[in-house]
């Protein structure tokens, strides 16, 4: 239909007067008042031209109330989801930072019980440990054993090849007793070259030996750095909680004195238990001193 523009303006609104008044056809989006209407319409304007001159206007009117609705729909659904999202960002936020603190405490905690190069126990936690065990299980504890094992030939190899080539050696050698000894057991840093193994079902004397041979044997095989390889020497020293030691403390100290025995025959591997006799005359002759 066409309108003059005198009935046009009178359909619009005041405000949408500017937008009719040049040659253009001009789309408004209205919201329906009178009977009959849609509640929301959009009203494309054409202008009537000829010569030049504009005779009136073609208005087409479409209905846009489903649109419109599912736009607010979609609109109360977004502002939903932004709410809940400014509601719940600083929960994540709190969750985040909560296990990130937690996650560095364990890291921290890591690091004041573990040796930094190999990743074992330090010694005085290895100690610990140990002393927890024993306290606990009493009954447990008669089977356990605590092998001291070294790599005799270390200072060598530093000497030789550097410290690099040292500390591969280290760190070889912590994964090997790792994968060679028995689920559950502690194995700890004593001293440089030196850890110690906890066993605590290490079964009779024949059963440890044999595990113990099993521990020099491996950290004695070749170590490839680089283009280098690098031979072992380990020798080992065994006490038994039964006869050995009733705290962790002596039973470090009869599992070094066993090694320091075995390390009697240099450049070869070797292994030995505990010997009280011996352990007798190194206290004494360390008194005299």
């Amino acid at each position: 239909h066409t309108l003059g523009y005198n009935q046009l303006i009178y359909k619009l609104d005041p405000e949408f007067a500017d937008a009719i008044s040049g040659k253009e056809a001009v789309t408004i989006v209205l919201r329906g008042s009178a009977i009959g209407e849609p509640a929301y319409f959009t009203s494309t304007l054409v202008p009537i031209m000829h010569n030049g001159l504009k005779y009136g206007w073609l208005v087409a009117d479409i209905d846009q109330t489903d649109r419109q609705a599912n736009f607010m729909t979609m609109a109360t659904q977004v502002s939903v989801g932004v709410g809940l999202m400014l509601a719940v960002a600083p929960l994540i936020g709190f969750i985040y930072r909560s296990r990130q603190k937690r996650e560095t405490e364990q890291r921290l905690h890591d690091i004041t019980r573990r040796d930094p190069l190999t990743g074992v126990l330090n010694r005085s936690t290895f100690q610990s440990e140990v002393e927890k065990f024993l306290e606990a299980s009493p009954l447990a504890a008669a089977k356990s054993a605590l092998i001291a094992v070294e790599l005799s030939d270390l200072p060598t190899i530093d000497e030789d090849f550097g410290l690099q080539a040292a500390e591969a050696q280290l760190i070889a050698a912590a994964l090997r007793l790792t994968h060679t000894v028995p689920i559950g057991s502690k194995i700890g840093r004593l001293d440089t070259a030196r850890f110690g193994i906890f066993i605590e079902d290490a079964g009779d004397p024949m059963a440890t030996m044999t595990l113990t041979r099993e521990l020099t044997t491996k950290l004695s095989e070749p170590v490839e750095i680089g283009t280098r390889t690098t031979l072992g020497v380990a020798h080992a020293g065994i006490a038994m909680t039964r006869t050995d030691g009733p705290d962790a403390n002596t039973l470090i100290r009869s599992a070094e004195l066993a090694l320091r025995a075995a390390q009697k025959t240099p450049g070869i591997s070797g292994y030995g238990f505990f010997n009280p006799e011996a352990a007798h005359d190194a206290r004494r002759r360390a008194a005299v001193q």
